[in-house]
C-alpha cells in the first residue's frame, strides 16, 4: 500500500512541475523565408541575417530562450555525415568535455571552462535541398537543464 502512495505522489509531483515548454508555441518561419516551424515563445523576437550562402536566424525572448539556426544548401549529404562533421567541430573545441546525449539527428555536449560546466547542443534537419543546424545562440553559458529544454523543443 505504501508503494502505491509513493507512486501516486511521484506522479503528482511529476505532472505539476513546469518543464518550461508549456510557454512555447509552434512558430512558422515562412514569413522569414524558410519553410520550417519551430517551438518558440509566443512573443519571441526573430532576427534574420542573410549572408548569401548562409542564412542566420536568431529566435529569442531575451529571458530564457535563445535559439540560433544556420541554414545553407546541402550537397545531399546523409544526416550521419553531417552529424559526424558537427561532432568533430565540437570535439576539437578548446573546452569540450564530453557528449551528454547522442541521437541520430543531434547531440548535447558539456564544456568545462575552468571547472565551470556549461552545455550546448547541435540539432540537424535536412529538408529538401536545405540543411538547418540548430544551436543555442552564442549568448554565454547555459545550464544543462536550459539546453535540454531548448533541444527538446527543437526536436518537436
Amino acid at each position: 500500500m505504501t508503494f502505491i502512495y509513493r507512486y501516486l505522489l511521484f506522479l503528482i509531483v511529476l505532472f505539476s512541475c513546469n518543464s518550461g515548454n508549456e510557454k512555447l508555441v509552434l512558430t512558422d518561419l515562412l514569413s522569414h523565408g524558410e519553410a520550417i516551424k519551430v517551438m518558440a515563445p509566443k512573443d519571441a523576437h526573430i532576427i534574420v541575417d542573410d549572408y548569401g550562402l548562409i542564412k542566420d536566424i536568431i529566435i529569442t525572448d531575451s529571458v530564457d530562450y535563445s535559439l540560433q539556426i544556420f541554414i545553407s544548401r546541402t550537397n545531399k549529404n546523409s544526416m550521419s555525415n553531417e552529424l559526424d562533421a558537427q561532432k568533430e567541430i565540437v570535439r576539437e573545441a578548446r573546452f569540450f568535455s564530453k557528449f551528454v546525449v547522442e541521437e541520430d539527428e543531434g547531440f548535447i555536449y558539456e564544456k568545462n571552462i575552468d571547472d565551470d560546466l556549461r552545455y550546448d547542443f547541435r540539432y540537424i534537419r535536412i529538408q529538401a535541398d536545405k540543411q538547418y543546424i540548430f544551436q543555442p545562440s552564442l549568448s554565454g553559458g547555459h545550464t544543462e537543464e536550459h539546453v535540454r529544454r531548448i533541444y527538446e523543443a527543437v526536436k518537436q
